[in-house]
């Protein structure tokens, strides 16, 4: 059986990100989001999961961007002068590995993200992180730990899946201008997973067979789509994904991913992937649905 979670980044970064996701989850195929605890949308998307009961929802814990949900008092070496998150994953394992940033205070946030989950009355299905963080030594170790503290059964593996026809869908971004640099971070990014992967299988926790997502960052459209759901494995696969609107806030980010969220919306709801979904015999699913 080919069982597809399609998770979205990122919801409560941004009210239209919010918009987007629900729109995506409403009228597409999005099965699951993963929720940023200190997003300057998140209690808008709390407030919006009233009306979406069907949408699966994890954490995404984030060290790179906003004002953090601790004290800044409290976690003095994850912050910048002006109090925000500021440690996307290279300066992260670098300041870890000499010592610049203190383990206890990664600890200390990333629980009290995962807290602030749990107090808005939301039972998250499975951890990850942005910008994948999560895969950072150093960070893994404490995201095991904190998944276990809270009954957390689940942790994305973002392992790139390559292989058999897979590997096809990929030469086919690559030959319609896929950019080397994103292939290249999703390589590194892979390389990582393989190296918490035998960490979290012997903390107990479960991961789908398969991810796929990275490669496509900057390029997921409907053509994208199809080369995925034609190509995708026996198992179950989480396929990422960042739709979105563009706002104000979503511009202030300086992220690199801006109108094209718009064109991942396109995809989602596209009456073609609906079609894709049911002629390939994919069956959508969720964390907890798949038994992950």
């Amino acid at each position: 059986m080919k069982q597809l979670i399609v998770n979205s980044d990122d919801y409560g970064m941004t009210l239209g990100v919010n918009r987007a996701i629900a729109e995506c989850h409403r009228s597409g195929i999005l099965t699951s989001a993963t929720i940023i605890a200190n997003g300057i949308a998140f209690e808008d998307a709390v407030a919006e999961l009233k009306d979406l009961p069907g949408l699966a929802i994890g954490v995404h814990l984030n060290l790179s961007q906003e004002p953090p949900v601790s004290s800044p008092s409290e976690i003095p070496t994850l912050v910048n002068s002006r109090d925000e998150l500021f440690l996307k994953p290279p300066r992260l394992l670098h300041r870890l590995a000499s010592k610049k940033t203190r383990a206890r205070d990664v600890e200390t946030e990333l629980r009290a993200q995962i807290r602030r989950v749990f107090d808005a009355g939301i039972s998250p299905d499975h951890l990850d992180g942005h910008l994948h963080t999560h895969v950072v030594p150093g960070v893994r170790e404490i995201v095991i730990k904190l998944a276990l503290e809270f009954g957390i059964t689940a942790v994305r593996c973002p392992i790139e899946y390559s292989g058999g026809v897979m590997h096809r869908a990929h030469e086919s971004l690559r030959a319609r201008g896929g950019r080397a640099a994103r292939r290249f971070v999703a390589g590194g990014i892979s390389y990582f997973a393989r190296r918490f992967k035998p960490l979290l299988d012997k903390a107990g926790l479960r991961t789908p067979a398969y991810f796929t997502g990275n490669a496509y960052v900057g390029a997921f459209d409907l053509v994208a789509m199809r080369e995925i759901l034609s190509s995708l494995p026996e198992g179950v696969t989480e396929l990422m994904c960042h739709p979105g609107y563009v706002d104000k806030e979503l511009a202030a980010t300086g992220g690199s991913l801006q109108s094209q969220r718009e064109k991942e919306v396109e995809a989602i709801v596209s009456p073609e992937t609906r079609a894709m979904i049911e002629m390939n015999g994919i069956q959508l699913a969720t964390y907890r649905s798949a038994g992950i």
